[in-house]
């Protein structure tokens, strides 16, 4: 019995966990900007606020950091434009 409860219950995990995941949208202060780089429509939005950002020769060493982490070191990333990135990049379809 406990078997067949325990297999129930990690069975609604992952379907839970899939369904998030399906759902999850980007935003500067969670998602990596390698994460951006790597989906197309994230890193025309990227573009369009920040125009060369993308093609920088020091992006890969941003890869790892937030855009919102990245604030502290590039002065030129605004909270008006990571504002308006956040807003671009939560209006993207849901990845599915």
């Amino acid at each position: 019995m406990r078997i067949v409860f325990r297999s129930a219950i990690m069975a609604l995990l992952l379907a839970t966990s899939a369904a998030f995941a399906q759902h999850a949208t980007y935003s500067v202060q969670d998602t990596e900007v390698g994460t951006l780089l790597d989906d197309p429509a994230a890193a025309a939005i990227l573009e369009k606020h920040m125009p060369g950002f993308t093609t920088n020769d020091k992006i890969a060493a941003a890869r790892g950091f937030t855009l919102a982490s990245l604030q502290a070191f590039v002065p030129s990333i605004t909270d008006k434009i990571l504002a308006e990135i956040d807003q671009d990049l939560k209006n993207l379809p849901p990845k599915k």
